[in-house]
């Protein structure tokens, strides 16, 4: 994601909030690197800019196999300056693994199913899309396994893209 796409919000006036979320972005990644407590929880913050962008923030955290998972998301970035809202949006993704395959949810409201678009090299899956009011979706994953890009299945329906990733 290129800088010229972000929004310096830590001179808008709203100072303490986005150094507040400057702060809950370290703590989750504390939280993801300790990976010792169990969960189940999200939460989410949105607001706008005096630019004009909106901005989503939240993280996800869940007990995966015992290990706490905290996964941040939505387009509120730590910037050499402090927190910044980037045009494109980080979509909310559930990976699950299976006996002989990945299962892939991401949460794309306001998306139109011909917009999306999926790509597969190896080990890596990006997901892209475009949205209503111009919002922009970018995911990458970097899988534990190579898949087999041929025989991917996929559905939409309601603002949720389920992909299904056989393992090669």
């Amino acid at each position: 994601m290129a800088d010229d796409k972000k929004t310096d919000v830590s001179s808008s006036g709203l100072g303490g909030i986005f150094g507040g979320l400057g702060k809950l972005l370290e703590i989750a990644q504390e939280l993801q690197q300790q990976s010792g407590q169990n969960g189940g929880k999200n939460g989410e913050t949105t607001f706008t800019t005096p630019g004009g962008l909106s901005g989503v923030f939240g993280v996800n955290i869940r007990s995966v196999n015992g290990e706490a998972r905290v996964e941040p998301f939505g387009n509120v970035v730590n910037s050499e300056r402090g927190p910044a809202v980037d045009a494109v949006r980080e979509p909310l993704t559930d990976v699950l693994e299976e006996d002989v395959q990945f299962t892939v949810i991401v949460e794309l409201p306001g998306v139109d199913a011909n917009s999306i678009r999926v790509e597969i090299t190896a080990q890596t899956l990006n997901v892209s899309a475009n949205g209503a009011g111009g919002r922009q979706y970018v995911k990458r994953l970097e899988l534990n396994r190579v898949v087999n890009g041929d025989a991917i299945r996929r559905s939409y329906q309601n603002g949720i893209l389920e992909l299904t990733l056989p393992f090669a």
